[in-house]
């Protein structure tokens, strides 16, 4: 019914790790003030506090250097490119596709297991 779930460490990198770091709490409380939720960083007068992308493969031990970038280039890929890149038949392609509001696409959670499949198999 539910199928095969990847472990957190699998699917997150060493996110656990943040909750055995030593917390300052007085540091917390300064910082927090500083928090600004829509750009997701610390903004201070005139410079923003945000981790780099070094920072965040190393925090989360997710190594950047074996994944290619991605460069959205203001085109959505056809289905058929999409069938290639899952290595599906067109058939269950057309099963996956889904339209809500007026926008076609593929539920996260199919994509994701199928890309570990994919991970898996060193595909």
């Amino acid at each position: 019914m539910f199928g095969k779930r990847p472990n957190i460490s699998q699917q997150h990198g060493n996110l656990l790790r943040i909750f055995e770091a030593e917390i300052q709490p007085a540091s917390l409380e300064t910082l927090v003030q500083f928090y600004d939720p829509p750009a997701r960083c610390f903004t201070f007068k005139v410079f923003q506090l945000a981790p780099t992308l070094e920072e965040d493969e190393r925090l989360l031990d997710l190594p950047l250097v074996e994944s290619t970038p991605y460069f959205y280039q203001g085109q959505q890929p056809s289905w058929a490119t999409m069938t290639k890149l899952l290595k599906i038949p067109e058939p269950k392609m057309a099963r996956e596709r889904r339209n809500r509001n007026g926008l076609e696409g593929i539920n996260r959670c199919y994509l994701e297991g199928r890309l570990l499949q994919l991970r898996e198999e060193n595909d």
